[in-house]
């Protein structure tokens, strides 16, 4: 198990945006934030040790970023990502009730 921190998060959501500077650091970073927000709405909790997580978590961030806030097509979620979603809630779900 490891733990990425926000630096890292950024890098990998960087290089996936294929960004090479720091300019748009401080919009990137509120970006991460409110996906991490937007799945936890999902019922999925904080999980960076799963890839699909860390996947829907830079998908999230390039679309809302190549589309902006104001774009038409901001509602529409990024080819396949519903289907990660629905992949993390039923993961989520899982271990819920192993716990019980």
């Amino acid at each position: 198990m490891f733990n990425l921190n926000l630096e890292i998060i950024l890098e990998k959501v960087k290089f996936s945006c294929r960004i090479d500077d720091d300019t748009f650091d401080e919009e990137l970073e509120e970006l991460i934030l409110a996906a991490e927000i937007y799945l936890e709405n999902a019922g999925i909790k904080k999980d960076y040790d799963n890839k699909l997580y860390l996947l829907s978590i830079k998908k999230l961030v390039k679309h809302w970023y190549d589309n902006d806030i104001v774009g038409s097509k901001l509602n529409e979620l990024p080819y396949g990502l519903d289907t990660i979603i629905n992949q993390l809630q039923i993961d989520g779900l899982g271990k819920f009730n192993e716990t019980e």
